[in-house]
């Protein structure tokens, strides 16, 4: 089946009733699909899914998509690629503006009490590791993040969360980001723009270096006296994405002040500067708006 879409449904206004625009939109089915091909849409999402369930045998390609967000594939509440071995889905070519070149999952869809935000499941749980399972993905790009996949809130969805301290981090190797870098190929680790979710997490930096695991950093500086933190917001598979800090300043357990921080795709120097309130050693804590509380399963659909 191959799918080449002639009109433009290019997404202008963020908050207009665009939702269902694509060249192959899907709405409220299960379909069972070989051979899918949906290729060189310009300005259109490739596919559109909205509480679709796509099982998916055989090689299937998304390849050479583009919109505003989401240039392969755009999947809204209660929609997943199911793959049933043996199975091979690519992600060729596609590009977004902002988020999701090959997949965007918008955050309306992480209703966590109706859904898994998982992207795709597979049919059988012994096949996870087998070669005939597999994503691959080549030359996606987004404007903003997530080349590959800009995923909302990921937290509950094991397959794919990863994050210092969520129940899936330093567990089983069926797990996290273990599982999801055996289905797709090639995943390049060292690319903090390939999978983003919500930004749940503040990161310290040098550079362009990414301090994952460093808690704390000291500063010394006088009374009053400005100085630079170098820092960005990551999401939940450690993916570079845009958020909003929350920080306050402490001293002796007492929060003397408070503010906010809106931080964009990239590490940068954030200033600050902090009276002595008495005492010659002041904590700023910082962290994410989106607060996360992580669960012990993940919910697999059927």
């Amino acid at each position: 089946m191959t799918v080449t879409n002639t009109l433009r449904n290019y997404v202008t206004d963020l908050t207009a009733s665009y939702k269902f625009g694509g060249a192959v939109t899907l709405i409220n089915i299960v379909c069972n699909v070989s051979g899918l091909h949906i290729a060189d849409n310009a300005r259109s999402t490739g596919l559109v899914m909205y509480l679709t369930k796509m099982y998916l045998q055989g090689e299937n390609t998304i390849r050479n998509n583009s919109n505003f967000e989401g240039g392969g594939a755009i999947l809204y509440t209660g929609s997943y690629f199911i793959l049933q071995p043996p199975c091979k889905l690519s992600f060729i070519g596609n590009h977004a503006d902002t988020f999701g070149g090959g997949i965007y999952i918008p955050p309306e869809a992480m209703l966590r009490n109706t859904s898994s935000p998982c992207f795709y499941q597979i049919e059988d749980s012994s096949y996870i590791f087998a070669s005939n399972v597999e994503i691959y993905v080549e030359d996606n790009t987004a404007g903003i993040t997530g080349h590959f996949l800009n995923g909302g809130r990921l937290v509950d969805c094991e397959l794919v969360t990863n994050f210092p301290h969520s129940y899936c981090y330093r567990s089983s190797s069926n797990c996290g980001l273990d599982i999801l870098k055996s289905i797709i190929h090639p995943y390049p680790v060292d690319d903090p723009y390939f999978i983003s979710s919500e930004a749940v997490a503040v990161v310290f930096c040098n550079g362009s270096e990414l301090y994952y695991y460093k808690t704390d950093h000291d500063v010394y500086a006088m009374p009053g006296q400005a100085f630079n933190v170098s820092l960005v917001t990551v999401g939940e598979t450690l993916g570079i994405s845009p958020g909003t800090i929350e920080g306050s300043v402490v001293n002796r357990n007492t929060v003397m002040r408070r503010f906010m921080l809106r931080t964009g795709n990239y590490c940068a120097n954030y200033t600050f500067a902090v009276k002595s309130y008495g005492s010659d050693k002041v904590g700023i804590f910082l962290q994410t708006t989106l607060k996360v509380v992580y669960v012990p399963a993940s919910i697999i659909p059927r």
